[in-house]
């Protein structure tokens, strides 16, 4: 009995480890459009940022970040797994809070109705987002 208990023990623990990734398997993705979110000079830490292209009535979501302490962002695709780099063209963000307490106006949290609209006239221009009307509490 204690020889099949092992072995279901060691069974399940190779097939626990097989499935999980260690820390050095993580992926770390760059190379995704950046961005700062602020309020005047202040950043805005923990919002998601969210970018859509809206093509008639068709929306398509392309890139998805959080800000870091000093409201920078770096665009990855909305599966996390590769960099979303924005070719020039007219865009439009949502906003969600995800980190610190920051509330956030229903229109900015749907693509049709936000009135945060970014117009990028190169590859590789960073993305501003200063919103006034926001602040973190704190």
């Amino acid at each position: 009995m204690w020889r099949r208990m092992r072995w279901t023990v060691l069974v399940l623990a190779g097939a626990v480890s097989a499935g999980c990734g260690g820390a050095d398997e993580q992926l770390s993705v760059s190379g995704g459009t950046t961005g700062k979110i602020h309020n005047g000079g202040e950043p805005l830490f923990g919002i998601q940022v969210t970018v859509y292209l809206l093509d008639g009535d068709a929306v398509e979501s392309l890139g998805v970040a959080s800000s870091q302490p000093d409201g920078s962002f770096e665009l990855v695709t909305m599966d996390g797994t590769e960099a979303c780099q924005l070719p020039p063209g007219e865009y439009r963000c949502t906003l969600e809070s995800v980190g610190t307490p920051c509330p956030i106006p229903p229109d900015f949290t749907q693509p049709e109705t936000t009135p945060l609209k970014i117009v990028l006239t190169a590859e590789g221009q960073p993305i501003d987002l200063d919103l006034p009307q926001l602040r973190n509490d704190s």
